[in-house]
């Protein structure tokens, strides 16, 4: 009889397209798991026709206990958890799903020790896909892989336009950020420059406060239009990406699209940096003052914003010209 594994991994959309490519390769070695999933809204519409994922169990967003353990009481049997949250909620779950669990190691306290005094750097050096791909070998004992292998993956349905927009040729842009701080301040400035060139430009993403772009026959903006699957379809039709630190960012590794990455706030060593092929990251390298907080934070500490501010237009184009 073939294994059950549940999966789990709630949030957020960066975290659970990186689960991708881990799973993928756990597949491949052990065709015959069955795999289900216990994640979020965002996880539900990500994985709900993945060819490695047979069931998608969804928690709301804030449940409290009283929905948790309606939920967790009514999911069947199971002889693994891999437990890729290895928080509180996925914890809880031990109490109705009695099995082996491997749980990832987040290594929090490291990583909030070096944006603190800059502590641990030499143990923050793998990657967020290496750690969940380890939580796999150590339940199965799956071969060492090098990090390119665990690239996340991700099928999109291709979009068709009308011959008045040349989205093949496009640059898609995602400027937004769940933190202000990883937000950049020359979004305008770039479009000016790529429809100067007569480059189409396409604007995704979810935002409050969208950014204030001129009309333009070369510029799509999609800001608040797509659903995830959509803005990854956008994302795989367009010629290149660019865009923060942010689950888009992960969206366009997985979907092979040339992408540039703007960090600011955040550094490698937090685990979600863009090393794979076909990536470039534009940043201000010296700064002391980053990383300055484990998520980039809302307000800069400095007051000055220096590390997305000295990010300058030629040195985005520059990093995109690299991959295209």
């Amino acid at each position: 009889m073939a294994k059950r594994v549940l999966l789990v991994r709630f949030s957020a959309l960066g975290d659970l397209v990186l689960t991708t490519g881990p799973l993928y390769q756990l597949k491949r070695a052990h065709p015959t798991l069955s795999i289900d999933l216990l994640t979020s809204e965002v996880g539900e519409e990500l994985f709900i026709n993945s060819i490695d994922i047979d069931r998608v169990f969804r928690v709301p967003k804030g449940s409290g206990l009283l929905t948790l353990t309606k939920v967790y009481s009514q999911l069947p049997k199971y002889d693994y958890i891999l437990d890729l949250q290895n928080n509180f909620k996925s914890h809880y779950l031990k109490l109705f799903v009695h099995c082996r669990s491997f749980r990832i190691n987040k290594h929090s306290k490291e990583r909030r020790a070096f944006v603190k005094n800059r502590k641990y750097k030499e143990q923050l050096q793998k990657h967020v896909t290496e750690k969940y791909y380890e939580v796999f070998q150590k339940a199965f004992n799956l071969k060492d892989l090098q990090l390119e292998e665990l690239r996340p993956r991700f099928p999109t349905q291709p979009i068709t336009m009308d011959n008045t927009f040349n989205l093949k040729e496009a640059i898609i842009i995602h400027p937004y950020a769940s933190q202000k701080n990883k937000e950049w301040p020359y979004i305008a400035d770039l479009v000016d420059q790529l429809i100067l060139n007569h480059t189409p430009v396409v604007i995704i993403g979810a935002a409050q406060e969208p950014v204030t772009l001129p009309q333009h026959d070369l510029i799509l903006d999609l800001t608040n239009k797509t659903s995830i699957r959509e803005m990854a379809s956008f994302i795989s039709s367009g010629k290149a990406l660019i865009t923060t630190d942010s689950g888009p960012m992960h969206l366009g590794i997985a979907t092979n699209k040339p992408t540039v990455a703007l960090f600011g706030p955040t550094t490698k060593e937090l685990g979600f940096y863009p090393e794979f092929n076909n990536t470039r990251v534009a940043e201000i390298l010296d700064l002391e003052c980053r990383p300055c907080h484990i998520h980039g934070g809302n307000v800069c500490p400095k007051t000055h914003h220096n590390c997305m501010v000295q990010i300058s237009v030629d040195n985005v184009l520059t990093k995109l010209k690299e991959i295209i």
